[in-house]
């Protein structure tokens, strides 16, 4: 006797995406999700006006970001392989702490295994783009840096080129610093969970006699 197992195949391209991103805005509460975004933008916001007013020549400002981007892509790499390893241990736990889990129910249609695992798939994503454009961005510092060298040092070129700056690293800055704010509650998540399992462990060797 075969059994048939069918792969729905329809969706958008990526669509889960979509759907972890929609995870991250649905389980994060609204003081979670402005603390996640206001603050890494104030931040930005801070670091490019003093970049701006104690340096003020663009060339350096763009070297400085170039070279802050070299080390965002290694620390933002291990960030990635951090979130994947939490969750590889959470989905190699015994089947009962899964299944503890899945039934704590938080809503209606949603359990702490399913927020959990959106939370560090919601980073994953997020520092992966990270890499990709911060990839990008090297090639974009170059060419604007090239750019910038052969233009004449006026008035008008110093306003042009620190909005340009600004423009490209206060939302880039932003993103990264969201990052890694995800990244530390991941680590109290896993805190946390780690606790239960050793809990759950504890429980069992009473109930054994151990």
């Amino acid at each position: 006797m075969s059994v048939e197992i069918k792969v729905n195949k329809t969706g958008k391209t990526n669509k889960f995406i979509h759907d972890i991103i929609n995870s991250y805005k649905k389980y994060s509460t609204k003081e979670e999700r402005n603390f996640d975004w206001y603050v890494p933008l104030c931040i930005s916001f801070v670091i490019i006006i003093i970049l701006i007013l104690s340096i003020g020549d663009g060339t350096k400002i763009i070297s400085l970001l170039k070279e802050f981007n070299s080390i965002v892509i290694t620390v933002v790499a291990i960030l990635a392989g951090f979130n994947s390893a939490s969750l590889s241990v959470i989905a190699s736990s015994n089947i009962k702490t899964l299944g503890l889990l899945f039934s704590s129910k938080r809503g209606e249609d949603s359990n702490l295994l399913l927020q959990t695992v959106s939370l560090f798939g919601y980073s994953i994503i997020i520092e992966i783009l990270i890499l990709m454009v911060g990839i990008i961005l090297i090639f974009i510092w170059n060419v604007i840096n090239s750019i910038v060298s052969n233009i004449p040092d006026t008035q008008c070129y110093c306003i042009i080129v620190n909005s340009v700056i600004t423009i490209i690293a206060i939302p880039w800055i932003t993103v990264i610093f969201h990052s890694l704010f995800i990244s530390i509650r991941n680590i109290t998540i896993l805190h946390n969970y780690i606790l239960l399992i050793g809990k759950d462990a504890a429980d069992n060797n009473d109930t054994n006699g151990i």
